[in-house]
C-alpha cells in the first residue's frame, strides 16, 4: 500500500507522540517526567519541521538521516529513563492483574491502622504518606528504598525511636511500602505555624499532591490525617480506618 508524503508524516508523528505518552504514563511523578515533557514536545516539533522541509526541498541527505532518528531516539529514551523503566517492570511483576484489589486493600488498611494506634499509645511520632493519583516518586527517591509488604510490625519497627529511619516519612505506593526516611516539603501556610514539623510536612505534601498523609503526634499521642491541604482532628480507630479506606477507593476509581 502506497502512502503519500503527508500521510506518512502524520502517521510517524502520531506514533512518536503515542509512544511518548505511554512512557510518560509510567514515569509521571518522577524526576524524569518533567524532562520527558520537554523532550517530547521538542522531538515532535523538530521532527515535523525537518521532515516537511526535507521533502519539500528534496534534501536527500537529511531524508536519509531522518530514517535513523526514530531508532536512535528510542535508544536514547531507554538510556535516560532506565531507572523508571526498571521500576515499572518491577511493579508489573509484583501486581498481577488477577489480584483482588478490594481484599488486599482491607488488609492494608487494618495493618496501617493497627500500627498507628500502637504508635499513638506509646507516643512514638510517625508520618505515613499514601499515594493516590499524583505520583510521589520524587519524594520516595530521596529516602531509603524499602519495597516491602505493608505490615503493622514493619511500620512499628521503622518508627521505633531507636531506628535510624524513624525521623522521616514512610511512603506507600501501589499497596507497598516503597521508601522510608523521606523528607516532605513543609507548609508555608500561616495556619500551620502552631503545629510541629511532622504536621507541617503532612500539610506541605497535601498542598502539592493529592496524597493522604497520616500523622502520629509524639507530644500528644494523637492521630490526624492531612488531605487536600486540610488537617483532621484526632481520629478514633473507626474514623481512621474509614478515612484510609476512602483514600484507596479514590485511587482505585
Amino acid at each position: 500500500m502506497q502512502l503519500n508524503l503527508l500521510t506518512k508524516a502524520i502517521i510517524e508523528i502520531a506514533l512518536i507522540f503515542c509512544a511518548l505518552l505511554v512512557i510518560f504514563y509510567f514515569v509521571r511523578g518522577t524526576k524524569g517526567a518533567g524532562m520527558l515533557k520537554g523532550l517530547g514536545v521538542a522531538l515532535v516539533v523538530l521532527f515535523a519541521l525537518v521532515y516537511f522541509l526535507a521533502n519539500e526541498l528534496d534534501l536527500e541527505t537529511i531524508n536519509f538521516a531522518l530514517d535513523g532518528i526514530v531508532i536512535w531516539a528510542v535508544i536514547a529514551l531507554v538510556i535516560i529513563f532506565q531507572p523508571e523503566i526498571r521500576r515499572t517492570l518491577t511493579k508489573l511483576g509484583q501486581n498481577p492483574l488477577w489480584v483482588s484489589e478490594k481484599k488486599g486493600n482491607a488488609a492494608l488498611i487494618r495493618e496501617i491502622s493497627d500500627a498507628a494506634l500502637w504508635l499513638a499509645e506509646r507516643r512514638f511520632g510517625a508520618i505515613v504518606a499514601i499515594e493516590r493519583e499524583v505520583g510521589l516518586n520524587n519524594f520516595a527517591e530521596g529516602g531509603v528504598e524499602i519495597d516491602g509488604q505493608i505490615s503493622a510490625q514493619l511500620l512499628k519497627s521503622i518508627f521505633f525511636p531507636d531506628n535510624a529511619l524513624h525521623d522521616g516519612a514512610v511512603i506507600i505506593q501501589d499497596g507497598r511500602i516503597s521508601a522510608a526516611s523521606c523528607f516532605l516539603p513543609l507548609s508555608d501556610n500561616p495556619a500551620s505555624a502552631d503545629f510541629g514539623s511532622r504536621h507541617r510536612a503532612a500539610l506541605g505534601l497535601c498542598e502539592e499532591t493529592d496524597a493522604l498523609v497520616l500523622v502520629v503526634s509524639e507530644e500528644k499521642g494523637t492521630i490526624r490525617i492531612a488531605s487536600g491541604g486540610m488537617l483532621s482532628g484526632n481520629l478514633t480507630q473507626e474514623d481512621l480506618q474509614a478515612t484510609i479506606e476512602k483514600a484507596y477507593s479514590r485511587k482505585a476509581s
